[in-house]
């Protein structure tokens, strides 16, 4: 398996434990990997928008550090702290956060390597 689909399979990982910690129940993933870039999307049902959205769309809108990818992509899934959404942001090139009606939607866009 390559390297920039290992990333996905990180990425989708952090996203879902991030889901899994909040609670989120019913949760749908869809992951379109295109040949110029790869988009994810997230949903799953919460009855109280997570207290810490606002923080989740800034770091997955912070710069990508692509000099740094390697090392951050296999730090990922070492421990369970907010920490490693940071990592998870250094991942990414975009990112969107929406709540509504008790859904909670994330769409990740990377541009592949």
């Amino acid at each position: 398996m390559t390297r920039e689909r290992m990333k996905v399979i990180k990425i989708v990982s952090e996203l879902l434990s991030y889901y899994f910690m909040h609670h989120i129940i019913d949760v749908q993933i869809d992951v379109q990997y295109g040949k110029e870039h790869v988009m994810i999307t997230i949903v799953g049902q919460i009855s109280k928008k997570p207290d810490d959205v606002g923080e989740l769309y800034d770091v997955l809108n912070a710069e990508r550090q692509v000099e740094y990818e390697d090392y951050y992509w296999s730090l990922l899934g070492e421990h369970r702290n907010y920490s490693e959404l940071n990592l998870l942001g250094s991942l990414v090139d975009q990112g969107e956060v929406t709540y509504e009606d008790e859904h909670l939607t994330v769409k990740v866009y990377r541009a592949r390597d």
